[in-house]
């Protein structure tokens, strides 16, 4: 899935959180082809930390608005694992956070990343936790 396809609707992003995003977006990118898998899910479980409050919908919805306005200045691939990343780093700056999902699905074989906000998907088309199966979450109050 492209970071387009993700999003159907155009949120107004404030002028801050693009360039923050583009930074994040540029970091994350670098990030998940440097650091291995297992580092990264720590680094997710360290971001989306339960003692912080959750994030709104709204304040989720626009994080990733603001990371799909600057991904085609990207000059790197910036697909659902990318996103996801940036957004849940770009909401913990913001002092808030998310639930970061990874998952799997068969036939056929494909894999999504996404973020949650009080169980449900955000910017995503369909709900991907009943399409998906779910490899790692950041949630610590029922999957693993």
């Amino acid at each position: 899935m492209t970071s387009f396809m993700a999003t159907g609707q155009q949120i107004p992003t404030p002028f801050h959180w693009r360039v923050t995003a583009f930074v994040v977006v540029i970091f994350a990118t670098i990030g998940v082809r440097i650091i291995r898998l297992h580092l990264i899910r720590s680094l997710m479980h360290r971001v989306c930390d339960p003692t912080v409050p959750e994030a709104t919908s709204r304040q989720a919805e626009t994080a990733l608005a603001a990371i799909d306005a600057i991904s085609p200045y990207v000059p790197a691939r910036v697909a659902c694992f990318e996103r996801s990343i940036s957004a849940a780093i770009l909401i913990r700056l913001r002092r808030r956070t998310v639930t970061w999902c990874h998952g799997v699905k068969i036939r056929p074989v494909a894999l999504h990343a996404w973020i949650e906000v009080d169980g449900q998907a955000i910017g995503e088309v369909q709900h991907v936790a009943v399409t998906y199966n779910v490899l790692s979450t950041t949630n610590r109050k029922g999957r693993v």
